[in-house]
């Protein structure tokens, strides 16, 4: 026998469309954000005046690609190159070391491991590519998972979602904080995307949705890494010994222009 259908009230009803309209209207936001990023922005231009500037009435495509003056992504790559990571440094004592040229060097232990998965993980290229989805977006995700084939934490970029019937592509992560407010907790992430699957020969895509946050697994593995016992089998302890080290408070160092 099936359970009875339960029907909701209509203030429910009305709180959730109303949820559903304000994101819909906070992605339009941001895909016009996007377009304008690009260089794609609306020109209110009547005959008499694109004629006045040069323009040809008849061409409005030749227009749209020359009348206008677009500076956003002048400014965001102002900011962007402020924020560009060159290396991380620690308060660690620093150690001398034997290259492997055989030459000594001084390093700090915690530093060099951070850059060096940060590099193993193309995040001095990524990075620049974050940082302008950040800026223009108003946020972006780096999702931040364990590769069992390479035994050391996997960055993962990706931007907000934004869905087709707005103009966007319909892939990304979109966040979920404790009372719609992204001042309190972090509840989850959700990530959309479209998977490309070959099936007796033929290519076939289908629409996929992930809820992440953050698991028992690994908040043992931020304990481990704080020094502390966990309950952790001694395989997942020898294979995560790759790449775990000591901890100590790390810094990014960013270049800086004189005055700034």
């Amino acid at each position: 026998m099936l359970p009875p259908l339960t029907v909701a009230n209509p203030e429910t009803i009305a709180y959730l469309r109303a949820l559903v309209d304000d994101e819909t209207d906070y992605q339009a936001d941001m895909q016009q954000a996007r377009q304008y990023d690009a260089g794609q922005q609306f020109v209110a231009l009547t005959d008499r005046l694109r004629t006045f500037l040069g323009g040809n009435a008849s061409e409005s495509a030749a227009d749209w690609k020359r009348l206008r003056l677009n500076i956003c992504r002048i400014v965001l790559s102002a900011v962007v190159d402020k924020l560009i990571v060159h290396g991380f440094d620690s308060d660690e004592p620093a150690r001398t070391v034997v290259a492997p040229d055989g030459t000594p060097q001084t390093v700090k232990p915690v530093a060099a491991w951070a850059w060096r998965l940060w590099q193993l993980n193309r995040m001095d290229a990524k990075q620049r590519r974050v940082h302008e989805m950040t800026l223009r977006d108003s946020e972006a995700f780096v999702l931040v998972d364990w590769d069992l084939t390479t035994g050391r934490p996997r960055f993962t970029p990706h931007q907000r979602y934004i869905d087709a019937s707005v103009g966007g592509d319909s892939d990304g992560c979109r966040a979920f904080y404790r009372n719609d407010d992204p001042d309190q907790d972090l509840l989850f992430v959700s990530k959309r995307w479209t998977e490309v699957i070959y099936a007796a020969g033929r290519r076939q895509t289908r629409r996929r949705l992930a809820r992440l946050r953050q698991s028992r697994r690994s908040r043992r593995r931020s304990a481990q890494s704080r020094g502390h016992r966990t309950d952790e089998s001694p395989q997942r302890r020898r294979s995560a010994g790759n790449a775990a080290r000591p901890q100590a408070p790390l810094r990014a160092r960013e270049d800086r222009a004189d005055g700034d």
